[in-house]
């Protein structure tokens, strides 16, 4: 059963980086607009992406600091042991950014929203169903389609059994791991495996290819691993999972 009907002359899927601004633009622009989001508003940027990572990262930038603090003449500079503020911080932040991004705020910027998982009924009506089953039909003279990505989660015998981390829930962590192995060694696994480790995790990266960062230069994968090493971050490169 249907219970709502509404008409929109743009209809946004998805309310990460892209779908926001469209939606925002379209309402500046004086469109009736709706966006809908079947989880968390902000998309991968905002709770998974550029914001928590970059918050981890200058912790881990001051945490560097402070490990090399004999290196200037501070002997009384001491590391911290405890981890669980970093993480707090960074969900504070994460939050604070939301906060512009989610239903309310839209509101005030001329957009609509709906919280629901959307299936298409033509090429222009959706039905959107909310978690507690409630469902709308909604007309859209144009529905864009931006639904972002997932984790590609490798097949590796036995991961299914572990409690794996991806790049939507290593931020649920509530403190620094002594040991973390991350496999890939692209920009991301980069970013994590140097955050971490200086943060005080034992790290193994673990990259199919021969150099980290595959797609860059050789100067700057020759720097980024030789930076590595004298962390004492373990690499395996040109090494499968299986």
């Amino acid at each position: 059963m249907i219970n709502t009907k509404h008409h929109y002359q743009i209809v946004v899927i998805g309310a990460g980086s892209g779908g926001l601004v469209v939606a925002i633009g379209a309402a500046k622009a004086g469109k009736k607009v709706l966006l809908i989001e079947k989880g968390t508003y902000g998309g991968d940027c905002t709770n998974f992406g550029c914001i928590p990572s970059k918050s981890l990262i200058a912790s881990a930038e001051v945490a560097h600091a402070i490990a090399k603090a004999k290196d200037f003449g501070l002997d009384g500079a001491s590391f911290f042991t405890d981890t669980k503020s970093v993480f707090e911080r960074v969900r504070k932040i994460v939050t604070s950014v939301r906060s512009l991004e989610e239903p309310l705020a839209l509101k005030e910027k001329g957009v609509e929203t709906l919280t629901g998982t959307a299936s298409f009924l033509d090429s222009h009506r959706v039905l959107v169903t909310e978690t507690d089953g409630i469902t709308h039909e909604v007309h859209g003279e144009n529905i864009i389609i931006a639904t972002g990505s997932s984790p590609l989660i490798p097949n590796i015998e036995g991961l299914s059994k572990t409690p794996y981390l991806t790049n939507e829930t290593i931020f649920d962590l509530k403190e620094v791991p002594k040991r973390m192995c991350i496999i890939g060694g692209g920009p991301i696994g980069c970013e994590m495996a140097q955050a971490f480790s200086r943060l005080g995790a034992k790290v193994t990266q673990i990259h199919r290819h021969s150099c980290l960062i595959n797609k860059e230069g050789p100067e700057a994968q020759e720097l980024i691993a030789k930076t590595f090493l004298n962390e004492r971050i373990e690499l395996f490169l040109a090494y499968e999972t299986k």
